[in-house]
């Protein structure tokens, strides 16, 4: 009996250490591929399309608020859009933002986390948020107020787009390691997600020119 019982422990002893191992050698699997995901990078270069769009859109707001300033008679509501769109450009040029980013260098998952929260910290909250918001206060007869309603849902889906990348990033990169389930599935998104911050930016900029424009009698 006494032998009958030592060996029924040893079963479970050995079934113990072989789950341990098990369990052990999953997560040397995972912590492997997850230092394999820090060496992918995304190549950023002054020839992309989408980098010379953004570009492009600044300089023409630029030009556009220049034009603004030229003329005489403004009202209080283009003075005050003119203000609130001049700080914007100045916030969408900053260091860090798509607008001031090197270029033709490769871009780890870390360099693509930051260029997609400087959207959310800067262009969405600071040059959204505390400045082209305040169009909704805005006489709502006037063109800028009857346009506001439908920019404020597509800047609320640039937002949301961008914060889905930043969330693929935090669940997918050993920088952000995390003991979630969705952190084992192995998936390199980087590209694609350095794609989706890039399409809120110019998406944003489109919105932003758009003002421009309207501000000068345009569209």
């Amino acid at each position: 009996m006494k032998n009958l019982l030592v060996d029924y422990f040893k079963v479970i002893i050995y079934t113990v250490i072989g789950f341990v191992l098990v369990v052990s050698s999953f997560y040397l699997l995972i912590n492997y591929y997850h230092s394999e995901e820090l060496k992918r990078t995304v190549f950023i270069s002054s020839n992309d399309n989408n980098y010379i769009d953004y570009q492009e859109k600044i300089k023409r707001i630029t030009n556009n608020l220049e034009k603004f300033k030229s003329k005489n008679n403004h009202t209080t509501e283009e003075n005050l859009l003119y203000e609130s769109i001049f700080n914007c450009q100045m916030v969408m040029q900053e260091a860090g933002t798509f607008g001031h980013i090197p270029v033709n260098i490769n871009f780890t998952d870390k360099n693509v986390y930051d260029l997609g929260s400087k959207f959310q910290s800067r262009v969405y909250n600071v040059c959204w948020a505390q400045n082209l918001s305040s169009i909704a206060n805005f006489n709502h007869n006037s063109k800028f107020y009857i346009a506001f309603e439908p920019i404020n849902k597509s800047v609320s889906l640039l937002s949301n787009q961008n914060q889905y990348a930043l969330k693929e990033l935090e669940n997918n990169s050993s920088y952000f390691y995390s003991t979630n389930i969705s952190s084992y599935i192995i998936r390199n998104y980087l590209e694609t997600d350095y794609e989706i911050i890039v399409s809120s930016y110019n998406s944003f900029a489109d919105i932003v020119l758009y003002l421009s424009e309207l501000l000068n009698g345009g569209v």
